[in-house]
């Protein structure tokens, strides 16, 4: 059995805190005399202490998305994968959206998504309360446009080749070269 925190810092029973605690209790009734003890646990009840969103950074381009799982971790130490309850916002939607991220999602560990709208950098956010308490954390995504094809260069254009020792241009099959910017 576990008390409340303020047992624990109270006292419980005859002024004692947390651990284990002994009673025994005693019935008498004429000659028959019934005595039976029990330990009683007194804990430190296990509360949330905060929540992560991985990545913590990423990078992509417009277009793609990004999956994100948030967790909440708590006073012993552990923490437990959240899958409701989280509300995730972004600074910028020009640059990124939020959703959930559904039972499509590439990564079926991730519950959220944001989504690649416009080049830029934006905070995604993450809300969640428990305990009567409302936690928070933040990551950081940077979208960049796809490169995009500005011109396209044929070469050579024409070849000068000797052939059985008389020189001759040609017209040769170009090779394509594509550059590219961003």
């Amino acid at each position: 059995m576990a008390a409340s925190p303020a047992a624990c810092r109270r006292g419980h029973g005859h002024g004692r805190g947390c651990g284990n605690h002994h009673h025994t209790a005693t019935y008498i009734s004429g000659s028959t005399k019934l005595s039976d003890s029990a330990t009683l646990t007194v804990t430190q009840p296990v509360t949330p202490t905060g929540i992560r969103i991985t990545p913590a950074t990423a990078t992509i381009n417009v277009g793609d998305n990004q999956a994100y799982t948030v967790v909440l971790a708590s006073s012993d130490g552990t923490t437990t994968p959240l899958t409701t309850g989280v509300t995730l916002t972004t600074s910028d939607g020009t640059v990124a959206t939020v959703a959930a991220a559904g039972a499509g999602a590439a990564d079926l560990a991730a519950v959220w998504q944001s989504r690649g709208a416009g080049a830029g950098a934006a905070t995604v956010t993450a809300t969640y309360t428990a305990g009567g308490q409302t936690f928070t954390a933040k990551a950081s995504i940077t979208v960049t446009a796809p490169a995009t094809q500005v011109g396209l260069y044929l070469t050579p254009a024409t070849a000068s080749v000797q052939v059985n020792g008389r020189s001759s241009s040609r017209r040769l099959p170009p090779t394509a070269t594509a550059r590219a910017r961003r």
